[in-house]
């Protein structure tokens, strides 16, 4: 079973618990998600699972401590960031806004000043709720790719409906509505806000482009990133930042790469692909998306990679 199948399978049972820890009062519903931790250690310990070998695999590719040590960060910083969803689920942004750290904030507002720009991060534990922080400072438009199950997705819509900034969700929309929407939302100046992550199985090297996926490297594997945040940067002459969210509990912070300005297709997506891969290598901790199959065998590729050199 994979990650999403998993996830699909379980939102009932984790929305009906959810429901009771949130009535709660004060700390003491923040504390009833800690059990989560303690079940995915449970799921660590299985023997059948791929989450541990996941983790010895990033750990491989970063200097971040040993994959048991990562594993303790993520698995503490996941069941914080369902407590921060089910914040705004509840309709509690205030005290989302108010963790907001932005430790470049004079490039921040010079970038927003210049007029629109858009942020690809990879899909950190704190993706959602640093949308929710941003958009009560500058006009935001979150990019999703909702799961393919329509009950969850419902779910999910939840989340989305109580949240500051506009969101898209580009699985339902039509093609050419999402198109003009993000593309007017940055000749307003606006902040597009997207996991740079969703990847596929990479074009053939005389190809490069097919379709809507672009042929790059990524832990030295490649891989196919997507073609429109290269395309719309060109078409708009707005920069691609790559960003990274860290959630410790008391701060949400904003982490920026270099700025990336619009040219070539292919060498554009290389660029925040590579400025994406080095923020998850710094906080590999706070990647959601490791357990995912397309960078499991990413991942798995690479080591075995680095251990034949």
């Amino acid at each position: 079973m994979n990650f999403t199948n998993f996830k699909d399978r379980i939102w009932k049972l984790y929305s009906f618990v959810a429901r009771i820890g949130m009535a709660l009062p004060g700390r003491l519903a923040r504390a009833s998600f800690g059990g989560i931790t303690f079940l995915m250690w449970l799921v660590w310990a299985l023997p059948f699972t791929p989450v541990r070998q996941a983790f010895r695999d990033l750990a491989a590719q970063c200097n971040a401590g040993s994959a048991t040590g990562i594993f303790r960060r993520y698995a503490r910083s996941f069941s914080l960031l369902l407590y921060r969803m089910e914040c705004i689920r509840y309709g509690r942004t205030a005290e989302i806004g108010a963790l907001l750290d932005i430790p470049e904030r004079d490039r921040f507002d010079d970038i927003v000043a210049r007029g629109g720009a858009i942020f690809l991060m990879p899909h950190a534990h704190g993706s959602v709720t640093m949308a929710e922080a941003l958009g009560q400072i500058h006009p935001l438009l979150l990019f999703v790719r909702a799961t393919k199950d329509d009950d969850r997705a419902a779910f999910q819509r939840e989340y989305y409906d109580q949240m500051t900034c506009d969101v898209i969700d580009v699985r339902r929309a039509d093609d050419v509505v999402s198109s003009r929407k993000m593309l007017s939302a940055l000749r307003k100046g606006h902040i597009i806000l997207g996991g740079g992550d969703f990847i596929r199985r990479a074009p053939k090297t005389d190809e490069n482009i097919a379709k809507d996926v672009v042929r790059v490297q990524a832990f030295g594997e490649p891989v196919g990133a997507m073609r429109w945040p290269a395309r719309f940067a060109a078409k708009t002459g707005v920069p691609i930042v790559p960003v990274n969210i860290v959630d410790s509990g008391t701060q949400l912070t904003l982490h920026m790469g270099e700025e990336i300005a619009p040219g070539d297709i292919v060498e554009t997506t290389q660029k925040w692909m590579d400025g994406m891969v080095e923020l998850i290598k710094q906080y590999p901790d706070q990647w959601v998306f490791c357990l995912d199959r397309h960078w499991r065998r990413v991942l798995e590729k690479a080591k075995t990679v680095d251990e034949t050199s």
